[in-house]
Parts: structure tokens; C-alpha cells; sequence
């Protein structure tokens, strides 16, 4: 369940992205053709329903020309070498079997 921050995030992107589809004078059902998603999709996303995928939200930026934008508006991290390797892990390490040995067959080869 999303928390009151995510909901209303949610609900305030679903309007934005109708407001520009109205300002850029596209119909709902071209808008939902070109991004290749159900109408029933793009009423839960305009509307802040949860549940909604990330590639139908993507899809609906491309198709609004909005995608390049979106994607600029996450800074690109870059990492250090150390933080690449750090972030992997020791790697692990084939456990070799045990090898037992009988002792007491040792023994009994070893009588005077």
C-alpha cells in the first residue's frame, strides 16, 4: 500500500499527464493506440491508482514526447571502481568435499 506522499504524487502525475494531452489536443483513445495500453490503464493512471506498471507509464511519456525529459530529470550517479566492487560482494567459492580417511584400516597394514 502506498504511502499519503506516494498517493498524492500519483494522483498529481495522472493530472499532469491529462492536462498535456488536452493541451496537445490529442483524443484519449489516439493518445491510448500510440502508447499501446488499454483505456482502462490510462483512466487508473490519470485518475493516481497504484498498481499501474512502470512501462505503461513510459509508454504514455513517449508517446507525449515527454520521455527524454523524464529520464533527464533523474541525475546519472556515476560510481567509482571500489563502489563497483564494493556493491558486488565476496564472490563465493566452491567448497571442496571433505575426504575421509579410514584410520583404522591404516592401522591394520601397519602390524609387526
Amino acid at each position: 500500500m502506498a504511502t499519503p506522499i506516494v498517493k498524492k504524487a500519483l494522483l498529481n502525475l495522472g493530472s499532469r499527464i491529462e492536462s498535456i494531452r488536452i493541451s496537445k489536443g490529442i483524443q484519449q483513445s489516439e493518445l491510448v493506440q500510440e502508447a499501446g495500453i488499454s483505456k482502462s490503464t490510462y483512466l487508473r493512471i490519470i485518475a493516481g491508482k497504484e498498481g499501474v506498471g512502470a512501462g505503461a507509464l513510459f509508454s504514455i511519456f513517449e508517446a507525449l514526447d515527454l520521455l527524454d525529459g523524464i529520464v533527464a530529470a533523474v541525475p546519472e550517479q556515476k560510481l567509482s571502481p571500489m563502489q563497483i566492487v564494493s556493491t558486488k560482494g565476496k564472490s563465493r567459492k566452491r567448497v571442496r568435499a571433505s575426504t575421509t580417511t579410514n584410520n583404522d584400516a591404516d592401522k591394520d597394514d601397519l602390524e609387526w
